[in-house]
């Protein structure tokens, strides 16, 4: 499964990003919705 994770905390989203990818996740990771791919719409 592809994750888009949106987290402006690295301390939230580094180890919410390393669990999802250790259960085989791909991730994509954004500070912002800004940053997220539909605001390049």
């Amino acid at each position: 499964m592809h994750v888009l994770l949106v987290e402006g905390d690295p301390a939230i989203a580094e180890p919410l990003e390393r669990g999802l990818k250790r259960y085989g996740h791909t991730v994509d990771r954004v500070a912002t919705g800004r940053a997220a791919p539909w605001s390049r719409r």
